[in-house]
């Protein structure tokens, strides 16, 4: 399958509202090229090694993409997009349209950002993020800031066996865990994974509602 190339801009700068169909459009694609990889493909294409450490079991099935938007300069970018989600909301596209500050990206690339949820008709889950143009940010390179901010997460089948298979990825060299939540309000356990060498991330999420997710 050939690769979905960034659109629009090659140094991630963030559209503008004219051009937001196109990004929306770009999103959906990646969205569902994902959802044509296996489990094992996608653990291959963040972790590159030929020894997995890891028990698999308890790995369920694609659970949502995280999409980045790119970087934005003024506050108002980021409020336009929302008010753009909000539009297909209004039109019922979306399930669901929630969005919020990052914890991520101030805390482990001294930026804000923003994220953005939206349930789609369908019944999957897709997160977008932005990250303001700042700092030693904007000084990474593109695919860098891509990798870190996009991500897959696969579903997991029971509460405790999150920690226990992000405590093994973490036995691997390259690989950190960057966050970790346990029981939120919603009754959700889910961290993230972060290789270093490749700059890839991987969530791991069980859900309150995970059996209702399989019907």
């Amino acid at each position: 399958m050939a690769k979905i190339e960034y659109f629009p801009n090659s140094n991630l700068r963030m559209v503008a509202s004219l051009d937001y169909p196109q990004l929306w459009d770009y999103i959906i694609s990646n969205v569902n090229r994902a959802k044509q990889m296996s489990i094992s493909d996608i653990l291959n294409d963040v972790f590159p090694v030929r020894e997995n450490p890891c028990n698999l079991s308890g790995m369920s099935h694609l659970h949502h993409v995280a999409v980045y938007l790119g970087d934005y300069i003024k506050s108002s970018e980021v409020f336009l997009w929302h008010d753009f989600l909000n539009a297909k909301y209004v039109a019922k596209e979306f399930v669901s349209l929630a969005f919020g500050p990052s914890y991520i990206a101030p805390k482990y690339y001294g930026t804000p950002g923003w994220w953005f949820s939206v349930c789609l008709n369908d019944g999957f889950a897709v997160e977008m993020f932005c990250c303001l143009r700042f700092g030693a940010w904007m000084d990474m390179p593109v695919n860098v800031r891509m990798n870190l901010m996009s991500h897959k997460a696969i579903a997991i089948t029971s509460n405790n066996r999150v920690l226990e298979l992000l405590n093994c990825f973490n036995l691997i060299q390259s690989v950190e865990i960057i966050a970790f939540t346990e029981r939120d309000i919603l009754g959700h356990t889910y961290g993230h994974l972060r290789n270093n060498v490749n700059n890839k991330v991987l969530e791991l999420v069980y859900s309150s509602n995970f059996n209702q997710q399989e019907d």
